[in-house]
């Protein structure tokens, strides 16, 4: 049996910073928190969750922008396996080809002094992946034709462009190393909404096409059911629920992923009006001092055994095939 293109095994991210005028002392903020998946080759995993419970960290450490504290990430793009915290310089190369990211805003991402042609074009020099500046330019031309660009837009600037076109650039940037697997990093926020549906369109039409894995990462709930096939539902920097996209979705286990659904709106009016939403309260924790046991305790009202919620962190656990939980209600 192939391995996944991608293993995740207990990956932790901490940052740390002090506070105090006098005595300083030092804080940690639990962005990633003992993460653990695979991702296999040509299927997508959305990663949901709040703003702030460490979602965009996760792919940042993934794609190698944050060094992680503790944990493995292993890519099997041949299958030979690289762990990618201490790769040769041989290794290096295959990483940088192999995984690509597309970030949030186009408009912080891309240079706003480069033209198209150098913006896309950077990594095919970088890599080496052509060999001269016509080469270079009929490769920069298809990349832009490949996402809905035309070639007359190879000299333009990115404030030229509108936002749905900017996120094409940035997705023709992420394509020109031929990656097996990209991070997409809330890739619609930054659009208008009738721009949302051309973006999620030409990402579906790629993965069939380029035959690659996305890590999606969003906090729309809607979004992430069209476009993946698993979902990892995280909250303050740990996976609480993961599985199948629609056993997650028609069967949600976890009370914060019950929560999450709850808001989410029907397109009918009638079951609309008598849906019942899920409005949490009590405290709100935060990624620099979460609370002991679930972290999610403080704002749970299905509480199975307080002493044990507020004391005892649950592990990951599969309660049916392919769909994992963490949470005490399912240890009995």
């Amino acid at each position: 049996m192939a391995k996944p293109l991608l293993e995740v095994k207990n990956l932790k991210k901490f940052f740390t910073f002090q506070r105090g005028l006098v005595k300083r002392k030092t804080f940690y903020l639990r962005a990633v928190d003992d993460v653990t998946f695979d991702l296999e080759r040509e299927k997508t995993l959305g990663v949901v969750g709040e703003s702030g419970c460490g979602k965009t960290t996760l792919g940042k450490t993934i794609v190698g922008l944050y060094p992680p504290d503790s944990g493995s990430i292993t890519l099997n793009p041949n299958g030979n396996p690289i762990n990618t915290l201490n790769p040769n310089d041989e290794e290096l190369k295959i990483i940088r080809k192999t995984v690509q990211m597309v970030f949030q805003d186009p408009q912080s991402s891309l240079n706003p002094r480069w033209p198209v042609r150098n913006i896309v074009g950077e990594p095919l020099e970088i890599l080496k992946l052509v060999s001269g500046r016509k080469e270079k330019e009929s490769k920069v031309i298809e990349l832009l034709e490949t996402v809905g660009l035309k070639p007359e837009h190879i000299n333009r600037y990115p404030h030229e462009f509108s936002g749905g076109q900017r996120q094409r650039i940035g997705i023709a940037r992420a394509l020109a190393s031929q990656p097996d697997l990209m991070v997409l990093d809330e890739p619609t926020s930054a659009v208008d909404v009738s721009v949302q549906a051309q973006v999620l369109n030409l990402l579906k039409d790629l993965q069939k096409e380029k035959k690659m894995a996305y890590l999606f990462i969003s906090h729309d709930l809607g979004v992430v059911h069209h476009m993946a096939d698993e979902i990892a539902v995280q909250y303050l920097g740990q996976i609480v629920e993961y599985g199948d996209s629609e056993k997650v979705f028609n069967n949600p286990m976890h009370p914060y992923t019950k929560a999450l659904l709850s808001a989410l709106p029907v397109a009918d009016p009638e079951f609309e009006a008598h849906k019942k939403r899920i409005i949490l309260t009590g405290t709100l924790p935060n990624a620099i001092s979460p609370p002991p046991g679930c972290r999610f305790h403080t704002r749970c009202k299905e509480l199975v055994d307080e002493k044990k919620c507020k004391s005892e962190c649950p592990a990951l656990k599969e309660v049916e095939k392919n769909h994992k939980v963490a949470c005490w209600i399912y240890d009995r």
